[in-house]
Parts: C-alpha cells; sequence; structure tokens
C-alpha cells in the first residue's frame, strides 16, 4: 500500500516515459531546423551579396538545432539513469516486502 501523499513507482516510471517521448518530438524539431538551415544555406548562394543576412540566421539555426540535440541527449540520459533507479527502488522493495 502507497504511503499518503507519495507516487507509485509504477507512475513516476510512466512519467519519465512520457517525458522520453517527448524529447524524442525535440529531437524531430531539431532535425527539421537542421533542414531549413541547409535549405535557406543553398538559397544564400545563390543570391550572393544580398544573401549574406540570411546566411548569418542560417548558420546561427543550424547552431541552435546543434544545442538542441546536445540538451536532448543529456537529458535522456539523466531521464534514463533515474527510471534506472526508480526500476532498482522497485525490485528491492519487492524484495524487502516479500
Amino acid at each position: 500500500m502507497p504511503v499518503p501523499g507519495t507516487l507509485p513507482i509504477s507512475t513516476l516510471a510512466a512519467s519519465l516515459d512520457g517525458l522520453l517521448a517527448r524529447i524524442t518530438s525535440v529531437k524531430d524539431v531539431e532535425t527539421e531546423m537542421r533542414l531549413v538551415g541547409l535549405n535557406t544555406a543553398l538559397k544564400c548562394g545563390r543570391l550572393g551579396l544580398q544573401g549574406r543576412t540570411l546566411s548569418v540566421i542560417s548558420h546561427e539555426l543550424r547552431a541552435y538545432a546543434n544545442q538542441t540535440v546536445e540538451d536532448a541527449d543529456r537529458l535522456t540520459s539523466s531521464l534514463t539513469e533515474i527510471s534506472k533507479v526508480a526500476e532498482q527502488f522497485k525490485q528491492d522493495r519487492q524484495e524487502w516486502s516479500g
């Protein structure tokens, strides 16, 4: 029986799974950002000098995409560790109770 005011481990696991799914969505957005940045860079090349400002924006967009994926990877790693700890706690708790 859970302690009043606490969440069961299964709820924690489900929440972690939801967060990991959202991180996957963030990575999908990052992929799209990279494609937009690449497409913009190609168009800038056709514009010559007039495309320089757009080229800077394209470069920044790709840099943000890189940062996004790095942050998502760090979050994924942290959440995976939390998930492992929660699973170990669940197993330990089952051993203690039974």
